[in-house]
């Protein structure tokens, strides 16, 4: 996966890093921690975390029971992550980077072409992320929603149309294993 020095760059779906714990994530956390993968979440992720699901503003509001010690070692894990800036998406970087001004397709091209690879019922923000994966230029999409990503020759499409990589987490290890 690694070419000479250059670690493969991993984009996390935000449904990887607000969901319950798994071994795969974990596995993929502690490659990140040990300097074998760069690993990316999208910005503001941490606090929409704590926001939204605790209602705390840091991490260490959270109780000292078992159960908030896992999260809270979860969300240190998250903390050491590279954050993909929102701004990188309407800033001068992805213009340079996507296209846009610069020659290539611009950037409301992309966001067409994934809203119609993942066809109905999207979500902004599955728009948001990976247009975030492709103006940071990461090699691999991680995540847990194959019903936006994967099923239905999804994955093939994001593949074709705009040469994003996906794998579920346990696909990510496999094929991380594989190629080391």
């Amino acid at each position: 996966m690694e070419s000479s020095n250059r670690k493969t760059k991993v984009t996390l779906d935000t449904g990887c890093v607000n969901t319950k714990p798994d071994i795969h994530l974990d596995q993929i956390f502690d490659l990140h921690e040990k300097g074998k993968i760069e690993l990316y979440v999208p910005d503001g992720v941490l606090k929409d975390i704590l926001n939204k699901k605790f209602n705390l503003s840091n991490i260490d509001s959270l109780p000292n029971n078992p159960s908030g010690i896992k999260v809270k070692q979860r969300l240190r894990k998250i903390e050491k992550c590279y954050a993909i800036r929102g701004s990188l998406i309407c800033g001068d970087d992805v213009y340079g980077r996507v296209g846009g001004t610069s020659g290539g397709k611009n950037v409301e091209a992309y966001e067409e072409k994934i809203k119609k690879i993942i066809n109905s019922n999207y979500d902004y923000e599955d728009i948001r992320i990976l247009m975030l994966h492709l103006s940071a230029q990461n090699d691999l999409f991680i995540t847990k929603n194959t019903r936006h990503f994967v099923l239905n020759g999804k994955r093939e499409a994001f593949l074709k149309e705009l040469i994003v990589v996906i794998k579920t987490p346990d696909e990510f290890i496999s094929y991380f294993e594989k190629s080391s």
